[in-house]
């Protein structure tokens, strides 16, 4: 047996969901609608795999800590008829949502999509962790500000994190538009070959 396929198998294993009738992805709101047809289109690539092992990694420390792994959460939205799901990657004790990404620096999407989780939750605290080959740090969102949990330094955020945005969000998804809600595009793995980029 070949460990390049033990491998590649156990750390996309997961990535096969179902989607119901009326149902919205978290990740789905949240990331570029051009960058899903690519994973779908090509799978998983190295980078996905090295963010599977990140978190496994990530979460095998924190459950020692009473954390609770892949916990599923839904959001009925009756205004448009669909129901949210996704998946926090941790549930600590306090009701504190974690999530865990492996890029260096803070990206809008993935604080969007922790205070979704954070929302559906009705969660006391929501924290960022972000461990990349050069990072290691972790971000709490408090109300509409990032905070630094080392240096306790704040940030407003550019946005204002609430109900509405949740729906504009998901009908941004329900239309279809294939522009991206989040400046993503400058560390996108995908920049150099994508037909919203490329010159007309």
């Amino acid at each position: 047996m070949k460990l390049y396929d033990i491998l590649r198998s156990e750390f996309t294993n997961h990535e096969n969901v179902i989607r119901g009738e009326n149902e919205v992805f978290v990740t789905d709101l949240v990331t570029c609608p051009v960058k899903r047809e690519f994973y779908e289109i090509r799978g998983a690539d190295s980078a996905l795999i090295h963010g599977v092992a990140v978190h496994n990694a990530v979460e095998s420390v924190l459950v020692k800590y009473g954390c609770e792994p892949e916990v599923s959460v839904f959001l009925q939205v009756p205004e448009r008829g669909v129901l949210i799901r996704g998946r926090v990657d941790l549930l600590c004790p306090g009701n504190h949502v974690v999530e865990i990404k492996t890029s260096s620096k803070v990206n809008l999407e993935h604080v969007v999509q922790l205070f979704i989780y954070k929302y559906i939750l009705n969660a006391s605290r929501a924290s960022l962790v972000y461990l990349s080959t050069s990072t290691l740090a972790v971000y709490d969102l408090v109300g509409n500000k990032l905070c630094n949990e080392v240096t306790g330094s704040c940030e407003d955020l550019p946005i204002t994190l609430n109900y509405d945005l949740i729906l504009s969000l998901v009908d941004h998804y329900l239309k279809g538009l294939r522009t991206p809600q989040f400046s993503q595009c400058s560390s996108c793995f995908f920049r150099s070959q994508c037909p919203l980029l490329l010159p007309s």
